[in-house]
C-alpha cells in the first residue's frame, strides 16, 4: 500500500526514484489537490526515507521541502498528522544531531502561532506532541552526540526566547497547575525539554510570589503539596516529581541570597517560600521518623538523597541546611545578647512565625519564650536610658532651659573624652557619617525608668546598627565606671557648664594647675571658653599603649572638692579679700559683674545645707559689696577725680565730698588684703552716699567720666566756641540748625551731626567749673548715657570737621546781623 501510495505521489510531482533532489523542488500543484497536499507530503517523506544513509540527497529533501511548505492558516501542530511525519522521520534517522531541519520548521510554525495571536497555544501544543525520541540525544560515545547536544540547547533557548518575547510567563503560571497535572508519568525526550524550559523560566522571579499573587502561589502550594503527599520521591522521581522540583529548586535558588544570619527580616520578603519549602521537610523527616536529633542536617546530605542523582532535590536540603544554620544563629545571638534594637523588635514581631518555621525544619531551633524577647527589650531600653543620662546633662529642676553634653563639659577643663564611647552613638547636634554610621531604623525611647528626662523636644542620643546588646551592656558600664570619681560632684559640673560664672571657672582652672603641677607638670593649652583669658593644664593619664595628654578626673575631682568649699565660704561671707587673692588671684573682680555672678552662686547653692545662708543672702550682700567697692575704689572714684583735675574744676576739686569719697578710697586700696566683707559694707553706703547724694543713682552714669576723660579736643571746642553757658546753648542750637539745614541728604554727616547733638548734651554737666561736687554728680546721674561713649568717640575723631562747619555758620551769622 505503501508503494502505490509513493509511486502515485511520484508521477503527480514528477519526482522519479533514485533521483537527486539537491536543489529546491518547484511543485506544481493544481487547485484539485491542495487539499492533498499535506497527506501527500507526509507519506512521500515517509516513502523517501526508506533505507536513507547519511546525507542521503532525501534528506535533504525533507529539508527543502519543509522550507518551502506553505503554512496552513489554522496549524495544530500536536495534530495527529504532523506526530505520523515527525515518528517517521526519527524512526528512519534518529538522534537530535539530525533534526535540525525538524527545529527550524518548529521555529517557522511557533512565529505563525504567533502572528495568529496563539503564542500561548504554540507552547501548550509542543506539550502535547506524542513524539517519542524527537530530539532525544544518541550514546555519548556516538559521533554525533555533541551536535545532538547542541540542537537541544537551541530547542531550548528557542522556547525561553519565545516565552519572553510574547510576554507568556503570566499565562503560563496562571496554567501551570493544569500543566503539571497533566505531565504525564512517561513524558518523552522532547517533552522533558518544554518541561525543564517551563520549570525553569515560567517559574515566576522572586518579586512576583512576595507579591502575593494567587496564582505564583498556587503553584508552589501544589508543588509542595504533592511532594509531602507522596514520599515515594525519596526512592525514585518519576516525571511529575521531577517537574516538581524543579519548581522547588526554582524558589530555593530564588531565596538562597536572602535568608542570612544578618537580620531576620528575610521573612518579610519571602515568608511564603519559606513556610511552603519547610512544610516539605518536615513531611521527609515525619515520613522517615527521624528522631528530633537526626532532622538536623550535617556536613553530608543524607545517603537517599543523595542516591537520587537529582541536583534539584540536592539544591533544597542544601537550602534547609542553611536556613537550620541561620536559625540557630539566631537562637545564639539572643541569649548571647548580640542583637541591635532594630533586630529584636523585628524578632519580637515576627518571632511567632519564626518559631513556626523552625519547628518545621528542627524542632529545636528557635524555640524561646517571648517573655524572655520583652525582657530583653525592656533591659535594652533601660541601658540606653542610662548612657543617654550619662552623655545628655541639664538641670531636672529647669529641663527645658538648656542642656550640654559630658564631652564637652569634660573638654572645658582638658578631660579627653574616650573616643570610643562615641562610636555607635550620634550626640544631639551630630550628624551620622556616611562610613560606619547607619542608624537605628526603629526610634528609641530614651526615658524608661524615670532617669533621664529628655530636655526638650527630640533631645536624645541616637543609636547606630552597631549598638548590640553586647555593646550597650559594655559602653554603659565603661561609662558607670569612667564618671565614677565625679559623681559628687557632677551636679555643680553641669550647673555651671550651664550657668556663666567667672568666678567659678577661673577658681576651677586655678586649681587644676596646682595639681597637675603637684602631680606632673605639662604645657598650658588655651582655654576653650573665650570668656576665660588664662591657659589651663592637661595632665598625662597613666595608661597602656599610645598617651595623649589630658587632665585625668581624679585631678579634676579633687579641684572640684576644693572649688565647692571656696565657693561655700563666698556664700557665707567668710571669705576676705586676702583669701580671695591668694586663691583665685588671676581673676579681676572689678571687670566682672558681681550682681550677676553671685546670683548665679546663690542659684546653685538655693538647696542643700547652705540654703539658710543663701536665703538671708547676707553674706553674698557682704561679698558683693566688698567687690563693689573696690571697683569703685580702683576704677570710678579716680576716674572722676581724674576728670575733676584734667579740666580743672575747682568746685568740685575744692568740695569736702569729693576730698572724702577719695581719702576713702586711697584708704581701701592700701588696706584691700585686710579688709572684711562687713566693713566694706558700710564704707560702700558712705561711697554711695557721696556719688548719689543720698539719691539711687545710675550705675551706668559712671561710665560717661573716663568717656569724657578721652574728650579734651571737644571739651576746647565746646569753650572755645562759648557754647559752655546758657547763652552759648542758644548759640548752639542755631548754629547747629544752620548746619543740620546744609548738609541735609548727606548721610555721613547727619551722622557725625545727630552723634554730635547727643555729645554735647554729655559734655555739658563739666563746663561750669564753679559747681561743687553733688552739683556735678547730679547733672550726671540724670543723662541716659547707654550710648555715650560711642556719641563721643564719633565727634572726637570728626572734630576738625565740626570745627569747620561750625566756623562758616558763625561768619554767616555776623553777616545775616550785619546785613
Amino acid at each position: 500500500m505503501r508503494l502505490i501510495r509513493l509511486g502515485y505521489l511520484l508521477e503527480v510531482y514528477s519526482i522519479k526514484p533514485g533521483c537527486s533532489c539537491g536543489g529546491m523542488l518547484v511543485l506544481v500543484l493544481v487547485e484539485e489537490v491542495v487539499a492533498l497536499v499535506l497527506l501527500a507530503a507526509v507519506t512521500v517523506l515517509a516513502g523517501l526515507l526508506v533505507e536513507v544513509d547519511v546525507g542521503s540527497p532525501h534528506i535533504k529533501f525533507v529539508e527543502e521541502y519543509l522550507s518551502a511548505y506553505k503554512i496552513p492558516q489554522a496549524i495544530k501542530l500536536c495534530d495527529g498528522t504532523w506526530s505520523v511525519f515527525i515518528i517517521e522521520v526519527i524512526d528512519r534517522y534518529s538522534g537530535a544531531h539530525n533534526h535540525h531541519f525538524l527545529l527550524e520548521f518548529i521555529k517557522r510554525v511557533g512565529a505563525h502561532y504567533a502572528t495568529d495571536r496563539r503564542p500561548l497555544e504554540f507552547i501548550l501544543d509542543l506539550l502535547d506532541i506524542n513524539v517519542p525520541k524527537l530530539f532525544a540525544l544518541p550514546e555519548k560515545t556516538d559521533k554525533g552526540y555533541v551536535v545532538a547536544v547542541e540542537v537541544q540547547g537551541n530547542l531550548s533557548t528557542f522556547v525561553q526566547e519565545y516565552i519572553h518575547l510574547n510576554a507568556l510567563t503570566s499565562d503560563l503560571l496562571q496554567r501551570m497547575n493544569k500543566i503539571m497535572s497533566s505531565i504525564s508519568l512517561q513524558l518523552d525526550d522532547f517533552q522533558q525539554l518544554i518541561v525543564t524550559v517551563l520549570q525553569k523560566e515560567v517559574i515566576p522571579e522572586l518579586r512576583v510570589l512576595q507579591s502575593g499573587e494567587r496564582s505564583a502561589q498556587e503553584v508552589l502550594s501544589t508543588a509542595s503539596t504533592k511532594l509531602q503527599k507522596d514520599l515515594s520521591w525519596t526512592k525514585a522521581l518519576n516525571l511529575q516529581q521531577k517537574f516538581c522540583w524543579g519548581i522547588v529548586a526554582t524558589c530555593c535558588q530564588k531565596t538562597s541570597t536572602s535568608i542570612t544570619t544578618d537580620s531576620c527580616d528575610w521573612d518579610q520578603s519571602c515568608d511564603y517560600i519559606v513556610t511552603k519549602l519547610s512544610q516539605i521537610y518536615s513531611s521527609y523527616c515525619n515520613g522517615k521518623k527521624l528522631p528530633e536529633s537526626a532532622w538536623v542536617l550535617t556536613n553530608t546530605l543524607p545517603q537517599d538523597i543523595v542516591s537520587l542523582h537529582s541536583d534539584d532535590v540536592c539544591m533544597f536540603f542544601e537550602w534547609v541546611r542553611k536556613l537550620q544554620t541561620v536559625l540557630s544563629d539566631w537562637h545564639k545571638q539572643i541569649f548571647d545578647k548580640d542583637w541591635n534594637y532594630d533586630d529584636i523588635l523585628l524578632y519580637a514581631s515576627k518571632q511567632a512565625k519564626l518559631i513556626q518555621i523552625g519547628h518545621l525544619v528542627d524542632p529545636k531551633a528557635v524555640i524561646i519564650d517571648p517573655e524572655e524577647i520583652k525582657e530583653l527589650m525592656n533591659d535594652y531600653l533601660q541601658l540606653f536610658e542610662k548612657v543617654n543620662a550619662h552623655f545628655i546633662k541639664y538641670i531636672p529642676s529647669n529641663r527645658d532651659a538648656k542642656y550640654s553634653k559630658l564631652p564637652q563639659i569634660l573638654y572645658q577643663y582638658g578631660v579627653l573624652f574616650p573616643p570610643n564611647f562615641t562610636k555607635h552613638l550620634i550626640l544631639p547636634g551630630e550628624k551620622a557619617s556616611p562610613i560606619g554610621k547607619q542608624l537605628l531604623v526603629n526610634p528609641l525611647s530614651p526615658c524608661t525608668t524615670g532617669l533621664f528626662q529628655p530636655p526638650g523636644q527630640n533631645i536624645s542620643l541616637q543609636a547606630t546598627k552597631g549598638l548590640t546588646m553586647t555593646e550597650l551592656t559594655l559602653l554603659t558600664e565603661q561609662l558607670d565606671q569612667f564618671v565614677k570619681p565625679l559623681l559628687d560632684h557632677m551636679d555643680m559640673l553641669v550647673f555651671f557648664s550651664l550657668h556663666q560664672c567667672e568666678i567659678f571657672n577661673n577658681y576651677l582652672h586655678l586649681q587644676l594647675k596646682k595639681e597637675c603641677t603637684v602631680e606632673q607638670p605639662l604645657p598650658l593649652h588655651p582655654s576653650v571658653r573665650p570668656s576665660i583669658s588664662f591657659s589651663t593644664l592637661r595632665a598625662l593619664p597613666k595608661q597602656e599603649g599610645p598617651k595623649e595628654e589630658g587632665v585625668s578626673l581624679q585631678i579634676l575631682a579633687r579641684a572640684l572638692n576644693t572649688t565647692r568649699k571656696f565657693l561655700a565660704k563666698l556664700i557665707q561671707g567668710t571669705a576676705k579679700y586676702s583669701e580671695i587673692i591668694a586663691e583665685g588671684g588671676m581673676l579681676t573682680l572689678e571687670s566682672i559683674n558681681i550682681e550677676a555672678e553671685f546670683n548665679t552662686l546663690a542659684t546653685f547653692f538655693a538647696t542643700g545645707e547652705l540654703a539658710p545662708q543663701v536665703s538671708s543672702n547676707e553674706g553674698l550682700k557682704a561679698i558683693c559689696s566688698m567687690l563693689e567697692l573696690f571697683q569703685y575704689t580702683s576704677f570710678h572714684i579716680p576716674a572722676i577725680h581724674g576728670v575733676c583735675q584734667q579740666y580743672n574744676l575747682e568746685g568740685c576739686l575744692n568740695d569736702p565730698s569729693l576730698k572724702a569719697v577719695v581719702r576713702l578710697a586711697e584708704e581701701v586700696e592700701r588696706s584691700r588684703a585686710n579688709l572684711t566683707p562687713l566693713e566694706a559694707v558700710g564704707k560702700m553706703q558712705c561711697v554711695k552716699n557721696s556719688l548719689y547724694h543720698k539719691k539711687p543713682g545710675s550705675y551706668s552714669s559712671l561710665g560717661l567720666f573716663p568717656a569724657v576723660a578721652n574728650s579734651a579736643a571737644f571739651f576746647q571746642f565746646v569753650r572755645d566756641m562759648r557754647f559752655d553757658d546758657e547763652k552759648g546753648q542758644v548759640a548752639f542750637g542755631q548754629q547747629y540748625q544752620l548746619i543740620t539745614a546744609q548738609l541735609q541728604h548727606e548721610e555721613y554727616n547727619e551722622n557725625v551731626l545727630n552723634h554730635l547733638y547727643a555729645a554735647y548734651k554729655f559734655i555739658l554737666p563739666f563746663m561750669d567749673s564753679k559747681q561743687n561736687f553733688n552739683t556735678l554728680m547730679s547733672k550726671v546721674t540724670s543723662l541716659d548715657v547707654s550710648g555715650g561713649l560711642k556719641q563721643l568717640e564719633t565727634v572726637n575723631s570728626n572734630i576738625n570737621l565740626i570745627r569747620l562747619w561750625f566756623s562758616r555758620a558763625e561768619v554767616r551769622a555776623v553777616k545775616h546781623n550785619v546785613c
